[in-house]
């Protein structure tokens, strides 16, 4: 069972050898891992078995898999890269025709 999370957002669960880090877990939920070749104190996630309820719905059925979401979202208006903010006429919207600024 995952416990807390650790400094880098993985799920970490109490063992009787210490500490093990899972990547993409969140504390209560009930996991299967398998081990990560190298690291003692990691485990590499094979299927959620009771989820927290913390955790959302993925915002498509293949989240995670293509990165078609991730492309189409990124970078949010509020974020500034750089010295650059999103909002500044140098970026092109998604979907936008507008050409970029040399």
């Amino acid at each position: 069972m995952i416990i807390r999370l650790g400094s880098h957002g993985e799920g970490i669960a109490d063992t009787a050898a210490g500490d093990v880090y899972v990547p993409y877990t969140l504390p209560g939920e009930i996991v299967e891992v398998e081990p990560w070749p190298g690291h003692a104190d990691r485990r590499r996630l094979n299927r959620i078995a009771v989820a927290s309820p913390a955790r959302t719905a993925p915002i498509c059925p293949h989240f995670g898999a293509c990165g078609g979401c991730a492309s189409n979202i990124w970078p949010p208006p509020h974020i500034a890269i750089g010295n650059v903010a999103s909002s500044s006429p140098r970026w092109r919207e998604p979907g936008s025709t507008r050409r970029l600024a040399s």
